[in-house]
């Protein structure tokens, strides 16, 4: 049977103004709450739209959904790829007896849906129909039938994708290579020949595909990545002895583009390649344009400088965002090098704990506070997230309800079943219900 990705996919972000802290870790509860989720989640598979949310909650649906799903598929003009894809992703047998009894309608997307479904479920009998929906049908499906596929585990989808390598449309190419290439030197390559095409807006694609996959790129191909994926670049060619990208990355300190300077912060913190005083040193030569110093100060406590503490606590809300990169970067550098003190730790957490409390920040920049916090600390991450759930939908709402269902306990079920009605986005409402499945799950 071909396996699927449960929960959320994708970068997702945390952001918002979250509310004030409780004390303590809710109490635990009955098994009832697990009842309850149930209940939520056969309610959201009857109203749920969105292809996305439907994919994402559909590996956590109970056999009751299926006749739902089905009921859904039995209306012509209700159909869609998601539902069809959302009934296979369920993964039960019941499924598998649904989907075989529905026809499909003549038209190329239905009965494209319906072989994904099948596919999905561990049966190929249809693939003839997604190899003639990749090779000729309109550049729109042929990339969402592309991206269906990227979704699905196994040999048989995989296989199914690398004659998209060959597609004419750099769009669907893309899709099809970025999945592959955790796998293929073909899918490489493919990438590679995108980051010297001609289509402007997959070259730059390309190369961050390349660069999250662990490539090793040229310098001059370096400098053609967005800022935050060139530093990542320099940082890791830097920690293999790479002399020049570490040269770079101290000139970058200079630079007037303010996410260079911050992303040359946290890369020199995470390499150790600098002391406290000398990053300081080096930052003052460099005479960067604007007021630097939150930054800095984040770079320098990282690097054991308990000092630099009262310059971070004081920073205003834009110089907080710097130092929140800088932060960021440091704690998802995957470097050996990146080790903060214990203590210099314990000193800041009431620190992040307020910006993330009482500062507006942006919704990336949050995002990267709670998830800096959640390495740090993940009791804390947990505590935040506990607030954050009480409070409006969004990309943070989605992000508190992934950590509260990575790490949260029996007594955040109720909690996330509450939050996923109130709210009215269904992105959110499915991650807050497929949070509350993960916990009854454990």
């Amino acid at each position: 049977m071909v396996a699927i990705r449960p929960g959320i996919a994708g970068l997702l972000g945390v952001a918002g103004v979250l509310l004030a802290p409780t004390v303590g870790s809710p109490a635990p509860s009955s098994p009832e709450p697990c009842k309850n989720v149930a209940e939520a989640i056969l309610e959201a598979s009857s109203r749920l739209k969105s292809p996305g949310a439907l994919s994402r909650l559909a590996p956590y649906m109970s056999p009751d959904s299926v006749p739902v799903l089905e009921r859904r598929l039995g209306n012509p003009g209700g159909r869609s790829m998601g539902l069809w894809v959302a009934l296979g992703r369920t993964q039960h047998a019941s499924a598998l007896l649904a989907v075989r009894g529905l026809r499909a309608s003549q038209q190329l997307e239905d009965r494209v849906g319906h072989a994904l479904s099948l596919l999905a479920l561990g049966e190929g009998a249809e693939t003839g129909t997604i190899t003639l929906a990749l090779s000729s049908a309109p550049e729109a499906l042929r990339e969402r039938v592309a991206t269906e596929l990227a979704q699905l585990w196994g040999a048989r989808p995989r296989d199914l994708l690398y004659p998209v390598l060959e597609d004419p449309s750099p769009a669907v190419r893309f899709v099809a290579a970025r999945h592959l290439s955790s796998w293929s030197t073909r899918a490489r390559r493919t990438l590679h020949e995108l980051a010297d095409g001609s289509d402007q807006r997959f070259r730059g694609l390309a190369l961050e595909a390349l660069v999250e996959r662990g490539q090793r790129l040229p310098l001059d191909r370096v400098q053609r990545l967005s800022a935050s994926h060139r530093t990542r670049a320099l940082m890791k060619e830097a920690s293999r002895g790479n002399s020049i990208a570490l040269r770079e990355l101290r000139s970058d300190l200079r630079s007037s583009e303010e996410p260079t300077r911050v992303g040359a912060m946290g890369a020199l913190a995470a390499l150790g390649a600098e002391t406290s005083e000398s990053l300081r040193r080096i930052t003052q030569k460099a005479r960067p344009a604007g007021d630097y110093e939150p930054e800095l100060s984040m770079a320098r406590l990282l690097l054991g400088e308990t000092s630099a503490l009262s310059s971070v606590s004081e920073a205003d809300p834009a110089g907080v965002a710097r130092a929140v990169e800088v932060l960021w970067l440091f704690t998802h550098s995957k470097l050996k090098t990146a080790t903060a003190d214990p203590a210099t730790t314990a000193s800041f957490l009431p620190v992040a704990e307020r910006w993330l409390l009482s500062v507006r920040l942006s919704e990336p920049r949050a995002m990267q506070l709670l998830q800096a916090v959640e390495v740090l600390d993940p009791e804390l991450s947990l505590r935040l997230s506990r607030q954050r759930i009480r409070g409006s939908d969004g990309e943070s709402f989605e992000v508190a309800s992934h950590v509260l269902g990575r790490g949260g306990g029996t007594g955040d079920i109720s909690s996330l079943v509450a939050a996923a009605k109130r709210v009215e986005g269904e992105d959110s409402k499915s991650a807050a219900l497929v949070a509350a499945a993960r916990i009854c799950a454990r």
